[in-house]
């Protein structure tokens, strides 16, 4: 078999279900990406913050195309109970580890970028939820809730923690064994922090172009403001009690205002306090569980896959335990 009689289906639009088009794309073999939702580049989530990751975009050709709207990070500062621990020159010495700058960008701009360095932007397709995913003799068919079905020889889930082809793993492992290790490795799996994060504008002085990250016991915050005076905060709390990640929380207003109430008053830089950055959060605000895996399994029969799919890093800043 050819290469060109080979096709790859693709679940997920986002970061790296587009990255995986793009190189599917330049080795010229066959594809078709499913995204769920009705827009390949919406304006949800918030600031993401590239440093090594960044020679990936070189070597799809489109790091000028991705620097030309992101805004270079010029210091960094770690502090924890009010100490700190790396100075200003930490941004420096990561120029000089990975050989890129360290940006920072709005998720939406890193999508743009991704999907507009594609020659053939027909292989994108939006509002095709998967549903259900069927080996067959030939290889692998792809139903959507809207009754389409897409045949391909291998399917790749690039669709995040709520992977339906992880989910569609499972199912396919339990069908072999119950006891296979895919149909019970979430029970494995503990959520101990949960995120508040937004976009604000306020009226405060705040030093443009710093990555200040502040740890105190239980929590940590991390704030960055870009050169237009655009801050991408975060909160990481650490939750009572560990939750199962099957048993995932989807968080309610009434969840988001409780935390806000407890932390309003919390300092999060010099002068500025988490009550201040939600009163000036005008964009993007929420509040999700941050997941931690790294799971043993990351493909099964024509299924495989990638990104928070398959390994979800917990972006923890720092919380100090005592």
């Amino acid at each position: 078999m050819s290469k060109h009689d080979f096709k790859v289906i693709v679940v997920g639009g986002g970061p790296t279900g587009l990255a995986l088009a793009n190189m599917l794309e330049q080795l010229d073999i066959d594809y078709v990406l499913l995204e769920a939702h009705a827009e390949i580049t919406p304006r949800i989530g918030t600031g993401i913050f590239l440093s090594n990751s960044l020679r990936v975009l070189d070597q799809l050709g489109c790091l000028d195309a991705f620097y030309a709207g992101a805004d270079e990070v010029e210091d960094l500062s770690v502090t924890v109970n009010g100490v700190t621990m790396f100075s200003p020159a930490t941004a420096e010495h990561f120029r000089h580890r990975y050989g890129y700058v360290t940006c920072s960008c709005h998720r939406q701009h890193l999508l743009n970028v991704l999907f507009d360095n594609l020659r053939d932007q027909s292989k994108i397709l939006v509002n095709k939820r998967v549903h259900e995913i069927l080996e067959t003799d030939t290889g692998v068919d792809v139903l959507t809730v809207n009754g389409e079905v897409y045949h391909g020889d291998i399917v790749i889930g690039a669709d995040g923690v709520h992977s339906i082809v992880r989910k569609e793993m499972r199912r396919m492992a339990a069908r072999v064994s119950p006891n296979h290790p895919l149909v019970t490795e979430e029970d494995n799996v503990n959520i101990q922090y949960a995120t508040l994060f937004g976009i604000a504008y306020i009226d405060k002085p705040f030093p443009p172009r710093l990555l200040a990250m502040e740890a105190n016991h239980g929590r940590s915050y991390l704030t960055y403001a870009n050169a237009e005076g655009r801050i991408f905060w975060g909160l990481m709390e650490r939750l009572p009690e560990p939750i199962k990640g099957n048993k995932a929380p989807r968080y309610t207003q009434t969840d988001i205002d409780a935390l806000v109430e407890k932390r309003f008053d919390d300092e999060v830089l010099a002068g500025v306090t988490l009550g201040d950055l939600w009163k000036g959060s005008s964009e993007t605000n929420g509040m999700l569980p941050l997941q931690n895996w790294v799971f043993d399994t990351w493909h099964f029969g024509r299924l495989v896959t990638v990104g928070d799919s398959a390994h979800k890093v917990c972006r923890i800043v720092l919380c100090v335990e005592v």
